[in-house]
């Protein structure tokens, strides 16, 4: 079974703030592009802002490679739902319109007071996006 995408949580200045891994997004989307070279792209081309649209997560999973020029850490980053949502519409994929449409549902399940929908977005909820991507 495909990995689900999973909503996190970070504390940034005091205040929990709740989104997605952009690294797990960017696989479920499947574009064919690296990472770093995707994220860059699209906060520069949509002009998002730390802060407001994602959070640096890097304690989160920080990737430690070696290579040329010594150890790097790789950036992470916790988007928001709402630019979760907005990166996924802009593919113009069928992946990218089922991972909006799944974000859009669970918001509304959350905003309607459904508390078993916490945990149950950490287990499936983009499980149509993962149908889409064995079809």
């Amino acid at each position: 079974m495909h990995p689900n995408l999973t909503f996190r949580t970070i504390t940034q200045a005091g205040a929990d703030c709740h989104g997605i891994d952009a690294r797990e997004l960017h696989k479920r989307l499947d574009n064919g592009t690296k990472f770093a070279d995707w994220i860059k792209r699209r906060i520069d081309e949509y002009e998002l802002q730390a802060g407001r649209d994602f959070f640096d997560s890097s304690d989160l999973g920080n990737q430690k490679q070696k290579g040329r020029g010594g150890d790097r850490r790789s950036m992470n980053y916790l988007l928001t739902v709402a630019t979760a949502k907005e990166l996924a519409m802009v593919e113009h994929t069928d992946q990218g319109r089922a991972i909006r449409r799944a974000l859009i549902e669970t918001e509304e399940r959350v905003a309607q007071g459904n508390t078993s929908c916490r945990a149950e977005c950490s287990r499936a909820a983009l499980s149509v996006a993962g149908s889409l991507m064995h079809a």
